[in-house]
């Protein structure tokens, strides 16, 4: 193709999309509004120039929603030394973290679209300007009382802020948003969950000092990972002795509620089988960030003598992309059962592991092949024969790591079960 030719095939292709994305609307007597991914954003020119200039000043007339935000991990996204380690952001070394980690409103950049980086007020991470600030104003879902005239925050309802779209920029990143929508949580319906319902649930109070009319309002401690109390409802861990000659598919049955029958296998003199299943989350566990990990482990504590290392059955995780050694073996083989040895010392055995998917959504899209993230309403199931004769007590172990490295005693427990033999 000529060149030109291509410039130009190339410039009609981006205006399309442009127009396809956003288009302007004029009425008479009235600015131009701009609408946004399908969305009217309100009209604010008339307001005059708002005077606030940091999360501290919403202070003085939300304090209980400053104090939330203040102990959350959107106030420490900036001074997390967490994403700041050598092999996720190398201290923010790698710039593609920042836009999340201080973005400048986002409702500015366009509502739904990636954020850009902030330069000043890093400190403050994702704070009160990120979700609320719009040009002179600052947008809220809600009606607005009486109180709202005059305030210095200028305030707009706009009710679409409550809808995931705003969450999704940064929250999207690796698919938790698209996860979710094809979990049983976003049907409609009474079982129907949302981000907020989770991680925004209502509390007791109102979210506006000396404000009558509301006796709720949304949290905005955006409880998750960090949250031992969250993190052991989201998922569940399940493990039993099977007695000797039982058909494996009857115990999966009774401990799972699953049907699935591994070729007429029996159960040995030890079998030991274990269910982990996402029972609790409305997307994959664990979720988003790609450092996260879940992972199952046991430990054969004998009666008498030392215990064993923790050995890890299995671990869910969405591997970074330069990770190139990390290989998921299941992939979309579900239902088919694999070997896989765990063994430390002298300690070991081999397990069979089955992958069965969701029964609201069997035919989920998986966006990462090398994932082993649960998806809502997945399990694994994981059998195996403790190879010694003496008596003791297997200990099993369901933790949650913020990061891969995270040590079994740094991490959280989210679920444990032991068996005596």
């Amino acid at each position: 193709m000529n060149p030109l030719l291509r410039v130009l095939v190339v410039l009609a292709l981006v205006g399309l999309a442009w127009f396809g994305y956003s288009r302007v609307r004029i009425e008479p007597n009235r600015e131009p509004e701009v609408v946004v991914a399908g969305v009217d954003m309100p009209v604010v020119d008339h307001l005059p120039e708002m005077q606030l200039v940091s999360s501290e000043s919403c202070a003085e007339c939300h304090q209980a929603v400053f104090d939330e935000w203040r102990g959350s991990h959107h106030w420490f996204a900036w001074l997390n030394p967490e994403p700041r380690r050598k092999e996720l952001s190398d201290n923010f070394r790698n710039k593609d973290c920042i836009p999340c980690h201080a973005p400048r409103p986002m409702l500015e950049v366009g509502f739904g679209q990636r954020p850009l980086e902030r330069e000043d007020r890093r400190e403050d991470g994702v704070n009160c300007f990120t979700c609320h600030k719009y040009q002179n104003a600052m947008l809220t879902p809600n009606g607005l009382g009486e109180g709202a005239a005059g305030a210095p925050c200028q305030p707009v309802t706009f009710e679409p802020l409550r809808e995931m779209t705003l969450c999704a920029p940064c929250h999207d990143q690796h698919k938790v948003k698209q996860d979710w929508l094809r979990s049983r949580f976003a049907v409609e319906g009474p079982d129907r969950k949302d981000c907020n319902d989770c991680h925004m649930p209502w509390v007791d109070g109102s979210s506006t000092d000396g404000q009558g009319g509301r006796d709720r309002h949304r949290s905005h401690a955006f409880h998750g990972a960090h949250d031992p109390a969250m993190l052991k409802t989201a998922g569940s861990l399940r493990a039993t002795k099977v007695a000797e000659g039982r058909p494996l598919a009857a115990a999966i049955k009774e401990l799972s509620g699953r049907d699935f029958d591994p070729g007429g296998r029996q159960a040995g003199a030890r079998t030991v089988l274990v269910e982990v299943a996402n029972t609790g989350t409305g997307h994959n566990l664990p979720a988003d960030e790609r450092h996260r990990a879940v992972d199952v482990e046991v430990r054969w504590v004998p009666a008498v003598g030392e215990a064993s290392p923790e050995l890890r059955l299995a671990r869910f995780r969405n591997p970074y992309r330069h990770e190139f050694e990390l290989v998921n073996p299941f992939k979309d083989r579900a239902g088919e059962v694999l070997t896989f040895p765990v063994r430390e010392g002298e300690f070991g055995f081999d397990t069979e592991q089955v992958r069965l998917l969701p029964v609201f959504n069997p035919e989920r899209k998986v966006f990462y092949e090398e994932s082993t993230q649960l998806a809502a309403g997945e399990s694994r199931l994981i059998w195996f024969d403790l190879p010694e004769a003496t008596s003791g007590r297997l200990e099993v172990r369901l933790y949650y790591k913020l990061q891969p490295y995270m040590s079994n005693n740094d991490a959280v427990t989210m679920a444990a079960v032991d068996l005596d033999f």
